[in-house]
């Protein structure tokens, strides 16, 4: 069975019947509005005034329908009634819309991944610039939202009412890194041997940072007993380590 994901690099064929259809370039916002317009599908009116002379312009202008200036948040997010389009042509330049339309099976119930149906709606010939009228304020307050909007941090301070207290800590009741300064006091002889001969049961190796930590006795002190009991081993692969002496083990080496 072959993977629908090789069908993602197919060639496709491109509907072109509406390539030569003419399209104009509208505001994002204007174009969310028709999106979400339901009902008869009419979204307002187009008023297009003909110049009075062969080389002036086209006075266009735009009314949008009631239901759709105010949107679904109130005047939070109102955009203004009427507009007016400045059109401008595209020189020398070719900008065409396509569309993709999912494919299903037979029964139209299945969605065939990777086959949608790609078509050319139309050429854009002119942009339409929206330009609100002098005595509409709304377009002013729009941009000013989206303004603030866009230069919201997306990170806020936000005041609790929960109150979290924390004990500050001494530095020597936490803070391992410093160096024991604590003074090690000499114990009898006889009980280090023990502690020693106790270690070596369990490892044949020890360095003497490991034996100071187990018999909490001064470094010259210790290194008086390992001398007469122990071994210092010099090469690898046990150096700077010690071992028993050989008339003081219970195992063979």
């Amino acid at each position: 069975m072959s993977d629908p994901l090789d069908k993602a690099h197919d060639p496709k064929k491109v509907d072109i019947t509406n390539s030569n259809r003419g399209l104009w370039l509208i505001p994002k916002y204007v174009s969310d509005r028709w999106e979400s317009s339901s009902g008869d599908g009419q979204v307002g009116t187009l008023i297009v005034k003909k110049p009075s002379d062969k080389n002036g312009k086209s006075d266009v202008r735009f009314h949008l329908k009631d239901e759709l200036v105010n949107g679904k948040s109130g005047d939070d997010s109102k955009i203004p009634k009427e507009l007016k389009f400045n059109m401008n042509t595209f020189n020398n330049e070719h900008f065409y819309a396509m569309s993709q339309t999912p494919c299903y099976d037979a029964s139209g119930k299945t969605l065939l991944q990777y086959q949608e149906r790609v078509a050319i709606t139309g050429r854009i010939k002119q942009k339409a610039d929206g330009v609100p009228m002098r005595d509409d304020n709304t377009y002013l307050k729009m941009k000013s939202k989206q303004v603030l909007k866009r230069n919201e941090p997306i990170r806020k301070v936000i005041q609790t009412n929960e109150v979290c207290v924390i004990k500050p800590l001494s530095r020597s009741s936490h803070d391992t890194s410093r160096k024991d300064t604590t003074k090690k006091v000499r114990g009898e002889k006889d009980q280090v041997q023990e502690r020693l001969f106790a270690a070596f049961e369990k490892h044949q190796y020890y360095n003497i940072k490991d034996l100071q930590t187990l018999t909490q006795q001064p470094i010259a002190f210790l290194k008086e007993i390992l001398n007469e009991l122990c071994i210092y081993n010099t090469k690898a692969p046990h150096k700077n380590m010690w071992e028993l002496k050989p008339e003081f083990r219970h195992y063979s080496k």
